[in-house]
């Protein structure tokens, strides 16, 4: 039942609040309007227009006589007789869709917070001071306008407003320098707009802060450089959920939680100037592999690593102090960088813990371990990064299970992979093993993050090779299909990839995966690798729409068509010595 627009329910707890004002002498009885510490305010047609005197703070927004009001208030008009608008004045006026701030010369702290329908905010010349997270929690905030009388912005100001993507200053004192709020007296980075483009960004000359909540839950930002930054305070990337890269040449001093939550951070390098990284600075960085200290150990906070990568490890200098003798520090595992090598039945090894790089050279084979932690490099498997094996034929079971690797290109000589030989490899995206001929039980089993592998000689592939690899896209087969175990692709949605022509391979599926044939180069699926393929391949790299087999066209299989592809292809008609896969 509707009533003068009102719903029942909402027209009696109106009349309820009229009639209780009324009674104590505040408001007239046949409107929304009354006065409040020497502030009068009034609602007609949803817009809520308040003067007479500063509006004083509050401990809560529903201490406002209007905010029981705060379905029906669409806007919010402050008459220039107001100067202060107090603590939490409109916090949660969930409606309001704009604010005309008058002549007001302060906002005091949590003003406008959490207006979740204010979509432009335009800060009036006679406005001097903004109190901490006075817009905070403005999810649909896209626009903020700063004129120049502007002397003082507090903390969080535009703290949660995921929307936010510009802001614009007249403020000598708070400049807007390549979309993001400066504090010039400070040389601090104020804000980072949450939603501006921009997929890196190096911070200017000259700034030295990141204030607290700078950069927090930015949206679009995968890689920073803070450059002459030697403070960045607490919480400043918090949720950062899309960066990766992190460089801090300079900084000393790494506030509370300041990466909290950056899942997406793999490692990251501190310089001899670090000091201090306080607590849970880095705390829910699950990708976070490795924390490299270029100088001596800083002083530590709580948990500031916590709930980073299973394999997480602190590297530490040869001879850096304050990171003790034993193979932990405050609870991490600790490796001190510099060269590991070994021999193990005629097999030599080596690792550069600076890059990551193991190589593995000889004659036989990597033995069989009956444990992962009988390997002796099984110390070291939180920075193997890269694998590269050249001359041994075989590798052994266990023997790189739980490694941090990413990549590992065995050399033809390989002929045999054997059990549960990369298990538990969380990071390993890229397997190329054109030599092999075996896979054991389990081989890869579990290894979440593969995406591609090669092995186009492969005769007999054992149970579980691949499952539980969730993420894998292709492995590329020969013409011979071979012969498998049980639920070899077991959890996964892999496509096999065999040469046009192949043998043995059930037509669009065999062992319950996609299989398609496959002609490298070949992107008009004509069987043949010519000009015609680069014609075609370009206009589909120029968004035109047309039909061609992409896996034939991605050459490097990157999983994306590109000019490297096309590239490719040139250099192979022109006879060029390039390795265009499997034909």
């Amino acid at each position: 039942m509707k009533l003068k627009g009102y719903t029942v329910k909402r027209f009696v707890s109106a009349a309820l609040a009229v009639i209780i004002a009324v009674s104590l002498g505040c408001v007239s009885a046949f409107a929304l309007r009354g006065s409040w510490n020497g502030v009068s305010w009034d609602i007609t047609d949803g817009v809520l227009t308040v003067g007479g005197g500063d509006i004083p703070d509050l401990t809560a927004s529903s201490s406002a006589p209007w905010a029981k009001f705060a379905d029906d208030i669409k806007a919010v008009v402050i008459d220039s007789g107001v100067g202060y608008v107090g603590e939490r004045a409109f916090e949660d006026m969930h409606m309001a869709v704009s604010v005309d701030l008058g002549g007001v010369t302060e906002i005091g702290t949590m003003a406008f917070s959490g207006c979740v329908s204010l979509k432009e905010v335009i800060v009036p010349g006679t406005v001097k001071s903004i109190g901490d997270f006075a817009f905070a929690e403005c999810v649909k905030l896209s626009k903020v306008k700063l004129s120049a009388g502007v002397q003082s912005i507090g903390e969080g100001v535009f703290e949660s407003c995921p929307m936010l993507a510009k802001i614009e200053s007249s403020s000598a004192k708070y400049p807007v320098t390549d979309g993001v709020l400066i504090d010039k007296d400070n040389s601090s980075i104020l804000r980072y707009p949450s939603s501006m483009k921009g997929a890196s960004y190096t911070v200017p000359a000259g700034i030295t802060k990141i204030e607290s909540g700078a950069f927090r839950e930015v949206l679009y930002l995968c890689a920073i450089d803070t450059n002459g930054v030697t403070i960045i305070c607490d919480g400043a990337f918090f949720g950062c959920v899309s960066l990766e890269s992190v460089t801090m040449p300079a900084v000393k001093t790494v506030g509370r939680a300041v990466f909290y939550g950056c899942e997406n951070i793999a490692g990251v390098v501190f310089a001899e100037s670090v000091t201090m990284l306080g607590d849970n600075a880095f705390s829910g960085c699950s990708s976070l592999a490795s924390a490299r200290f270029s100088g001596k150990a800083p002083a530590m906070g709580d948990d500031v690593f916590h709930g980073c990568s299973m394999n997480f490890t602190v590297i530490a200098k040869e001879n850096a102090t304050g990171f003790g003798d034993t193979d932990e520090w405050h609870g991490y595992p600790l490796l001190r960088e510099g060269e590991y090598s070994g021999e193990i039945d005629g097999v030599k090894w080596s690792l550069d813990s600076a890059t990551g790089l193991m190589t593995v050279s000889g004659s036989g084979s990597i033995p069989d371990f009956e444990y992962a932690s009988d390997a002796p490099w099984y110390k070291y498997r939180r920075v193997i990064r890269e694998l590269k094996v050249s001359g041994i034929i075989g590798i052994g079971n266990n023997a790189f299970r739980y490694a941090s690797l990413e990549t590992v290109v065995l050399a033809s000589s390989v002929k045999d992979i054997g059990e549960w030989a990369f298990s538990g490899c969380s990071y390993l995206r890229e397997v190329t093993a054109n030599g092999v001929t075996s896979i054991g039980k389990c081989a890869f089993f579990g290894d979440t993050s593969l995406l591609h592998v090669r092995v186009v000689n492969v005769k007999n592939i054992e149970d579980q090779a691949f499952s539980g690899c969730d993420a894998l896209v292709w492995v590329y087969m020969g013409k011979t299909a071979p012969t498998v175990g049980e639920y070899v692709f077991d959890s996964t949605d892999a496509s096999v990839i065999y040469p046009i022509g192949g043998s043995g391979y059930a037509e669009k599926e065999w062992d319950g995966v996609h299989t398609e044939p496959y002609f490298a180069g070949d992107a008009n699926g004509d069987g043949k690798c010519n000009l015609s393929d680069v014609s075609l391949l370009m206009k589909a790299i120029a968004k035109w729409s047309v039909s061609l087999n992409r896996v034939s066209a991605d050459v490097n299989s990157d999983g994306k068509l590109s000019l490297a592809d096309a590239s490719m292809i040139l250099k192979y008609i022109a006879k060029w010595d390039v390795d265009m896969g499997i034909k």
